[in-house]
């Protein structure tokens, strides 16, 4: 599991070398305890050298700062990895192209402001990590504005930044949620889940022969044709269960849009791979 590094909370930076360093102090202690409950990695666009603690003095000089504890520093060393989004991860890609994430907080002074590191943390359902510069970083839940296709929703990203963030007892059971994936199964006995096959064309036979085999899946609720295309077997991918399948041995790429039973990208992508690896 990882972390994504909430890079708004990199301001305002430290007034001091000193005040930097303690900051510091309850982030490193943050990610030992991160690292206890199965957090290996904190995600970042910025590498070491980018990331500015006070004024001439970033992570990387911290990282080799004598005047921190050598303890302190270890638990940092290979820990941030770049970027937030994979490249191959191309439907988180395009779900973030799509969407606007941004973050405001009157109270800290912050007005809409962009905020990859929480829309990283949100669109692969997993916490964000912070530095304590402002108060509202103290927070467990931070809650920030998702607009697609002219909606705005407000959704809850888990935060941590201290080692007393992990006595929170909903991210707790969070950590837990995502920790151990438990997949829902449908009730639908196959025979009466929902199949439309659109078209009169000479693929349908191949398309039908697929749906037969999907429909008994038990992580399928329905089945319907879909427009042609696609470069691989699972086309793409959402947090609202919907996997499209392109059918690769037939010249048109005939395709089906899959309902699942996901009930967010975490799950909808560990069953688009077990309908990969079973039906591929």
């Amino acid at each position: 599991m990882n972390l994504f590094f909430n890079e708004l909370s990199l301001n305002p930076i430290a007034e001091n070398k000193r005040v930097a360093i303690d900051r510091m102090e309850l982030f490193s202690k943050a990610v030992s305890a991160a690292r206890n409950k199965g957090f290996r990695n904190i995600k970042s666009d910025y590498f070491t050298n980018q990331i500015e603690l006070s004024q001439d003095y970033t992570l990387y000089n911290w990282l080799n700062d004598s005047d921190v504890k050598r303890e302190q520093r270890e638990f940092l060393f290979g820990v941030l990895t770049h970027p937030y989004i994979n490249d191959d991860d191309t439907d988180i890609i395009e779900e973030f192209v799509e969407t606007a994430f941004t973050f405001t907080s009157s109270e800290n002074n912050i007005s809409r402001t962009s905020c990859i590191g929480l829309a990283s943390a949100y669109l692969y359902d997993s916490p964000a990590i912070s530095l304590r510069s402002l108060p509202v970083w103290n927070d467990v839940k931070l809650k920030i504005s998702v607009i697609k296709n002219g909606l705005l929703n407000e959704n809850l990203v888990y935060n941590v930044s201290s080692v007393e963030s992990f006595n929170d007892e909903d991210l707790i059971a969070y950590i837990d949620k995502i920790s151990e994936l438990i997949l829902d199964k449908s009730t639908i006995n196959p025979r009466d889940k929902s199949v439309t096959l659109s078209g009169d064309h000479h693929g349908k036979r191949e398309i039908k022969k697929l749906s037969d085999k999907l429909i008994n899946s038990p992580y399928v609720i329905e089945i319907r044709s879909t427009n042609f295309g696609g470069n691989r077997f699972i086309r793409k991918i959402n947090g609202s269960g919907i996997v499209e399948i392109t059918l690769m041995d037939t010249d048109s790429r005939y395709a089906l849009r899959v309902q699942t039973t996901g009930r967010n990208l975490r799950e909808t992508k560990a069953i688009a791979q077990i309908l990969e690896n079973d039906f591929s």
